[in-house]
């Protein structure tokens, strides 16, 4: 069911140990867990790199572009962290999930037919894992972050006709998005915070192939994805 690369367990793993491994200079250790908004802009690119008949023989619509432009989508997730605080710094560790997915759609034609189509890409069952490093502001109430990880969500690519048919599907693919962002985060009360984000992901190119026609043609597609995030998040946190 997941396809996540070793490197990037292995990237995941290499957080928790980091955090894990400064807790003998901590003054204060924090675990936490909350709810997490987003309004995400997600831009994708879908282009067709090669149409080929059983015979390997070329055929129309390389090069054509299926999908592209952005697609607005709100979400809301959960997530839970583990964090150590030395003097002013701050390091930690953090999952979470989405629920609901996101996804983009534009219409199109069939290359032989010409009857119209419905191109949709999908993006659901997304995770989240992050590291933390951030800067304590005034006494413990305040915080600048930086936030560093992976996405890693299930894509789905589809042509559908009006009757239902489906024309093309790569199935649902797996793949790893890299999260550049910042943060702000905000004492509210002894054991609340709230806080704000920027994120920035952009996931590696990937190609994919189904046939059509009774499986007498093949179509190679490339998809490409990048994403801007807002999130908003409250959390419940334990001093430990």
């Amino acid at each position: 069911m997941f396809n996540i690369k070793k490197k990037n367990l292995n990237f995941a793993l290499g957080i928790i140990l980091t955090a894990w491994s400064t807790c003998s200079w901590a003054t204060g250790q924090y675990v936490y867990f909350g709810i997490m908004p987003t309004f995400s802009v997600t831009n994708l690119n879908w282009q067709i790199v090669n149409v080929s008949d059983q015979d390997q023989n070329d055929l129309p619509g390389a090069g054509e572009t299926l999908l592209d432009g952005s697609t607005s989508n709100t979400q809301l997730g959960l997530f839970t962290g583990y964090g150590v605080l030395l003097k002013k710094f701050y390091l930690g560790v953090e999952g979470g999930m989405e629920f609901g997915r996101r996804e983009a759609q534009s219409n199109g034609s069939d290359l032989i037919t010409e009857e119209h189509l419905t191109n949709q890409v999908t993006m659901s069952d997304i995770f989240l894992v992050d590291f933390r490093p951030g800067y304590v502001l005034t006494d413990k109430n305040t915080m600048l972050y930086g936030i560093v990880g992976l996405n890693l969500p299930r894509f789905r690519a589809t042509q559908v006709t009006d009757d239902g048919e489906l024309i093309q599907d790569s199935g649902y693919v797996r793949k790893n998005g890299y999260r550049l962002g910042l943060g702000y985060n905000l004492g509210l009360g002894r054991y609340f915070m709230g806080r704000i984000e920027y994120v920035f992901t952009k996931f590696p190119d990937f190609q994919f192939t189904d046939t059509f026609d009774n499986g007498d043609c093949s179509e190679t597609s490339r998809l490409k994805v990048y994403s801007n995030e807002i999130n908003l998040g409250l959390s419940f946190v334990v001093n430990i």
